[in-house]
C-alpha cells in the first residue's frame, strides 16, 4: 500500500462526518476517491500535483527545402508534412571540407526554418548534397553544355556522393545531423550516349547531371551505399532513424523507445 493510500484510509477512519463528493470514505472505493482529491479552504475539487492530464502536443513535421526530388521521396513515408524554403547563404568556408560543408548546411538549414517555428513545436528536416570526383565538387550544370562536359568527366570514373542530414526540434532546440556517402561508378560513356541521355532526362538541375530514379540509372556500372534515396538527396533509412529518436515512428506515428 502506498503512502498517499495509507494517508487516505487513516484519514477517513478520523473524519467519517465529512464526505465529499458524496462517497463513504469507510469504503474502499471512497478512499481511492479521496487521491483524486485535495483538501482547500472553499473545498474545490482539484487534481494531486503529480497527475498530469494534459497531452503533449505532437510536433508538426517540416522539410526545409523547396526541391520537388526531396518532397516526393518524403512522401513515401505517408506521413503529413509541409515544405519552408530556408533560404541560407550556402558558400562554402574556407578550407571547409565537402562531408563538413554539408553537415553545416543541413543543420543551418533545419535551425533557420525551426527559429520560425519557435512558437509551435515541429520537426525540421534540413539536407544538403555535394557530388564529389576526386578533388572536385560537382554542382548543379544549369544547362546542357556543362551537363555534357560533367558525364564525360565522369565517364568510367567513381563519383561519391555526400548528402548531410539533420532533424531540429523547433521548441527544443534538440538536433541530431549525419552525413550518408554513396558511390556510383559510371561505364565509359561516348559522345553520343551523353548526348542522347541528356535530351532524354535534361537533369540541368541535378548535381552529377543525372537523375538515377529515371533512366540516369543507365550510365552506370555500379552503385554502393546503404540507401539508394540518398543519390536523390534525402537518405530515408537515415530520417527514420532519427525520427524514432525523437519518439516518432513513421509506421503509424505511434512513440518509439528506438
Amino acid at each position: 500500500m502506498s503512502k498517499k493510500f495509507a494517508a487516505a484510509a487513516v484519514f477517513s477512519a478520523r473524519e467519517s462526518r465529512i464526505n465529499p463528493g458524496g462517497v463513504n470514505r469507510y469504503s474502499l472505493d471512497g478512499i481511492i476517491a479521496l487521491l483524486f482529491y485535495r483538501k482547500t479552504a472553499a473545498g474545490q475539487r482539484l487534481m494531486p500535483d503529480n497527475i498530469h492530464t494534459e497531452k503533449t502536443e505532437k510536433p508538426e513535421l517540416v522539410l526545409a527545402s523547396g526541391s520537388p526530388y526531396r518532397r516526393q521521396l518524403l512522401e513515401k513515408l505517408g506521413m503529413p508534412f509541409s515544405c519552408m524554403a530556408a533560404g541560407i547563404d550556402e558558400s562554402a568556408e574556407p578550407d571547409e571540407s565537402a562531408e563538413t560543408r554539408v553537415r553545416r548546411l543541413a543543420q543551418e538549414k533545419a535551425a533557420s526554418v525551426a527559429k520560425q517555428l519557435r512558437h509551435k513545436p515541429a520537426l525540421v528536416i534540413g539536407c544538403d548534397q555535394l557530388a564529389v570526383l576526386g578533388d572536385s565538387i560537382l554542382g548543379k550544370p544549369g544547362n546542357h553544355g556543362r551537363a555534357a562536359r560533367q558525364l564525360a568527366a565522369c565517364s568510367g570514373k567513381t563519383v561519391t556522393f555526400l548528402t548531410g542530414l539533420c532533424l531540429h526540434h523547433s521548441q527544443t532546440d534538440e538536433s541530431h545531423c549525419i552525413v550518408e556517402p554513396f558511390t556510383v561508378t559510371f561505364r565509359q560513356l561516348g559522345k553520343a550516349q551523353i548526348e542522347h541521355y541528356l535530351e532524354r532526362d535534361r537533369p540541368y538541375d541535378c548535381a552529377g547531371s543525372f537523375k538515377a530514379e529515371s533512366a540516369g540509372i543507365t550510365l552506370f556500372e555500379k552503385m554502393q551505399g546503404n540507401d539508394p534515396n540518398s543519390l536523390v538527396g534525402l537518405p530515408l533509412i537515415e530520417l527514420c532513424r532519427l525520427l524514432r529518436r525523437f519518439g516518432i515512428d513513421p509506421l503509424g506515428h505511434q512513440e518509439s523507445s528506438d
